[in-house]
């Protein structure tokens, strides 16, 4: 039996009235409303040379795998990475604050950043689509 049924049932035998009836199909709307968007939204990682965009990684993750996927990696780990000569610490990243703005349901930017080294300037980018 669906959520709404159990909802239209609780008020036919006088369970709950029908304004409390009103709020519990209200709730049951967004949250279903929520889920979808959620599992549509992607977040893509991407690191790219700064002159051609030329991509050297491109992840796309859905949202709904974020708040999981972080979760393994220790909140003091330090994650050093080198791409070419270009060196960069990813701990450096607020990923709680990346986590928290893909929650709240906004597409876009989330991470924009320059690494200027001089033989490869790259750009690291994560967003919300």
């Amino acid at each position: 039996m669906n959520e709404k049924k159990k909802i239209v049932d609780m008020l036919a035998n006088g369970k709950i009235d029908a304004s409390q009836a009103e709020e519990l199909l209200k709730a049951v709307s967004s949250k279903k409303k929520g889920s979808v968007r959620n599992e549509k939204r992607r977040m893509i990682f991407e690191i790219k040379e700064q002159d051609s965009e030329k991509k050297i990684i491109h992840v796309e993750l859905p949202v709904s795998f974020l708040h999981a996927g972080l979760k393994i990696i220790p909140k003091d780990a330090v994650i050093n990475t080198k791409i070419g000569n270009s060196a960069f610490d990813f701990s450096s990243i607020n990923w709680d604050d990346i986590i928290s703005q893909a929650a709240g349901g906004d597409v876009g930017d989330l991470l924009y950043m320059e690494i200027n080294d001089e033989e490869r300037p790259l750009i690291i980018h994560i967003y919300i689509e």
